[in-house]
């Protein structure tokens, strides 16, 4: 929040103009855009967004007509694990331990990207087949801000 706006969680940019030398700072907002500028610590222009912007988590196939958000969720998390469990082979079974992967959910609800956030006891095998594994999810209905399609970051743990 600043002086001059009443949101809250902005990111703010601080950038000099080398030619004149002025401090400019800009102000962000997810799912909302620029929100602000300062010149030189004064106002130079601020908007007031109409109304909070709705966000929606993406959702798997087949869970968008949940009763409510928790169940769309609930949903979701429960058609990703059967994926996992009919999709994942363990490539040596005798090693055990566990991987924490990010993934990114693209704007068209594909899996965009999966990568390892950090991993104990496990093999390179397994490793390997867990990314393969979750890099094949099915499309999503992808996440919302407003009514603009946003990508999705969340993790997953995989026992092995």
């Amino acid at each position: 929040e600043t002086p001059y706006c009443k949101i809250k969680n902005l990111l703010e940019i601080e950038n000099l103009n080398k030619e004149s030398m002025k401090r400019y700072q800009s102000f962000y907002k997810k799912g909302v855009g620029f929100v602000g500028l300062n010149v030189e610590g004064k106002p130079f222009s601020f908007i007031e967004p109409n109304g909070e912007v709705e966000q929606k988590d993406f959702i798997a196939i087949a869970c968008e007509n949940a009763k409510d958000d928790k169940q769309k969720k609930t949903c979701t998390n429960n058609k990703i694990i059967d994926f996992i469990k009919n999709n994942l082979k363990n490539p040596t079974p005798d090693i055990h331990g566990k991987v924490l992967y990010d993934i990114i959910i693209d704007t068209t609800g594909k899996v965009a990207k999966v990568k390892v956030k950090e991993s104990e006891g496990v093999s390179k095998q397994q490793i390997k087949s867990g990314l393969k594994t979750l890099k094949k999810l099915p499309r999503f209905i992808p996440g919302y801000s407003g009514d603009k399609p946003v990508r999705v970051l969340f993790s997953i743990p995989l026992t092995f």
